[in-house]
Parts: C-alpha cells; sequence; structure tokens
C-alpha cells in the first residue's frame, strides 16, 4: 500500500469516526432532549391535576359552606320564632302582632331558600350527602311547619296549641343534631380530600 492508499484509508477512518461519534452524540442528544420533554410533559400534568383537584376541592368547600350557612339560618329563624312565640304566649301585649309576623315571615323565607338551591347540591356533592341535605331540609320545613302553626294560635287559645310547639321544638332540636353531624362529616371529607395532603403511609 503506498502512501497516497494509506492517506485516503486514515481519512476514511478518521472520517467514519467522526461520522459515528456525531451519531452518537445526537443519539445522546435526542434522548436527552427527549428525556426532558417528557420531564416538561409530567410536570405540566402534574400541575395541571392538582389545579383541577384544588378548583374541584374548593367547589365543595363552597357547596358545603352555602348549604350550611343556608339550612343554619332556618334552624336559627325557626328557633327565633319559637321564641317569640313563647314570649308573646307568657305576656300577652309585650310582643306586637307584628314581631309575630315578621318572625314568621322571616322562617318561612330561610327555609325556601335552602329549598330553592336544592339543585345545585347535586352539582358538587356526593349522593350520600345529599341525600343528608335533602333530609335536615325536609326537617326544616317541618319544624317551621309547626311552629307557623302555633303562631297562628298564640292569640286564639287551640286544643293543639301546645302540640305544636313541643312538636317543633323537637324537629328543631333534631335539626340542629343534624347540621352538627353534617358539618362534622363534611369538614373530614374535605380534610380527606384535601389536594397535595400527604397520606400518612408515605
Amino acid at each position: 500500500m503506498n502512501q497516497g492508499d494509506a492517506a485516503v484509508w486514515a481519512a476514511g477512518i478518521g472520517v467514519s469516526g467522526v461520522v459515528v461519534t456525531a451519531l452518537a452524540g445526537l443519539y445522546s442528544s435526542h434522548r436527552a432532549s427527549r428525556g426532558l420533554v417528557e420531564a416538561a410533559l409530567a410536570g405540566v400534568k402534574a400541575e395541571t391535576e392538582m389545579q383541577v383537584g384544588v378548583s374541584v376541592w374548593q367547589a365543595k368547600s363552597d357547596a358545603y359552606s352555602a348549604f350550611l350557612a343556608l339550612i343554619g339560618a332556618a334552624h336559627m329563624t325557626i328557633d327565633n320564632a319559637l321564641i317569640v312565640g313563647a314570649m308573646a304566649e307568657e305576656s300577652t301585649g309585650s310582643v306586637a302582632g307584628a314581631e309575630l309576623q315578621h318572625a314568621n315571615l322571616a322562617m318561612k323565607e330561610s327555609v325556601k331558600a335552602v329549598w330553592n338551591q336544592g339543585s345545585a347540591w347535586h352539582l358538587h356533592l356526593e349522593e350520600a350527602e345529599v341525600a343528608a341535605a335533602f333530609a335536615l331540609m325536609k326537617q326544616a320545613r317541618f319544624a317551621a311547619d309547626d311552629a307557623a302553626l302555633y303562631l297562628d294560635t298564640v292569640f286564639v287559645p287551640s286544643p293543639g296549641q301546645s302540640g305544636y310547639f313541643t312538636e317543633a321544638r323537637r324537629r328543631t332540636s333534631e335539626l340542629e343534631k343534624g347540621i352538627q353531624e353534617w358539618a362534622k362529616a363534611a369538614r373530614s371529607n374535605l380534610e380527606h380530600f384535601r389536594p397535595g395532603k400527604v397520606s400518612e403511609a408515605s
């Protein structure tokens, strides 16, 4: 082999080495870039899932708060109506008829407000939670109905007057306990599904 051929072979080997090295570099670079892209996509996916989780959690929290505020107001106005009625019954004249009417109207409006929002609970609450909420709403309505009957008979004695008061008071007491239990379950549910919560097992 003359020097010219040797030079060509050497050049060929050198070029092949450069090409192989370049291809290896491109492959490594491609794998590295692909890894970066996949890592970036995984990060975006995780961030998106976290944001969705936060949105769902916040929607449930808002729904819980809205329901508890409305059912709590209903309970308060029913209780107040019974107090106003009892005060009027004990000392006729100290409580005006307008006060009784106002207490009665406030009670009915507060119970109505809960029922007007009833369909909204299905959007963010589980079926069991919705069922429990409607059970409380029914209790509030029955208590309000009995309280209203009681208020109607405060100034006009009626054989069933004390029965209306007793039944309304019983239902109101049960409503209060039910609200407390529902609120406790709601808090537990929110804590359990809080976004970003680290499980005890980990």
